[in-house]
């Protein structure tokens, strides 16, 4: 008689895991069909995000590129005078510069 019991219980036990189961299946079923149109909509607005951020990036880069053209530009007349000015005062010393034909030896 105990055997029959067990294996009653035993038989009963799995049809209650098994019941259990599909239950959990089901509800996942319905949790994910319930999730799938607010993943979509957050995936989209990453997509977006990302696309705007590349775009943002690509102008940093720019500007960037622009300001170290503007700062050589800034630099570039302080650095022609002082260039200048140095060749001047060349040009001057050579004006200077007298040479005699008389050579001693």
């Amino acid at each position: 008689m105990a055997v029959v019991l067990g294996t009653l219980a035993f038989i009963m036990s799995l049809g209650a895991l098994w019941l259990t189961s599909e239950a959990l299946r089901r509800s996942d079923g319905m949790g994910e069909a319930l999730v799938r149109p607010h993943l979509r909509e957050v995936k989209s607005r990453l997509a977006d995000n990302r696309a705007t951020l590349h775009s943002i990036d690509v102008r940093l880069e720019k500007l960037e590129h622009q300001v170290k053209i503007l700062m050589s530009v800034r630099r570039a007349p302080a650095e022609l005078g002082e260039q200048t000015q140095a060749i001047r005062d060349a040009v001057e010393d050579v004006r200077r510069f007298d040479p005699s034909s008389v050579y001693h030896a």
